[in-house]
């Protein structure tokens, strides 16, 4: 499916690509900078759009899997702090990606995270939790890894799909 012979998608591509925004986290002094894909209008409201390929385009799989395994809920709220910052905006933007297939018949999906939404919540709270972890590394000089500030190793366990309930005799 060329994704230009959707409307939606052709909207939602119909702005300003690859803009790049700087700005200061203010409860860290850190500076940050993101590189959208594309900027584009919605219903009279600034809307930050990325693109991304996948396996499987369906919405319960990319929410389900491809958001929390690579991060894009973190992503969401950088991008569109980062312009609502930047272009002074009075409003969260809301964040679309448009999601398509690798394979054919490649299919193609638009999922929303709303500028006000549970989701964009979390990952705010990732980005504060990451951007908390680099701070306090560039301030100790300490960069651990998964093993936490502590230096301590992690605790192995038995992933929920094992059981040891006692068999029936």
């Amino acid at each position: 499916m060329k994704a230009l012979t959707v409307p939606m998608v052709r909207q939602l591509l119909d702005g300003k690509h690859e803009q790049a925004f700087f700005w200061t986290d203010e409860d860290t002094g850190l500076s940050c900078k993101v590189r959208c894909d594309c900027v584009s209008e919605v219903d009279g409201r600034i809307a930050v759009v990325d693109y991304k390929t996948t396996t499987d385009a369906r919405t319960s799989v990319f929410v389900n899997r491809d958001m929390d395994r690579y991060g894009y809920t973190m992503q969401a709220y950088m991008y569109t702090e980062a312009v609502m910052k930047c272009m002074k905006l009075p409003y969260r933007p809301d964040f679309y990606f448009i999601v398509q297939e690798k394979k054919g018949p490649y299919s193609l999906n638009v999922v929303c995270v709303y500028g006000d939404s549970e989701v964009m919540a979390h990952g705010q709270d990732l980005f504060r939790e990451c951007i908390g972890t680099l701070k306090q590394c560039m301030d100790t000089g300490f960069y651990f890894g998964l093993m936490g500030p502590y230096n301590e190793p992690n605790e192995a366990y038995l992933p929920g799909y094992v059981s040891l309930g006692e068999e029936d005799e």
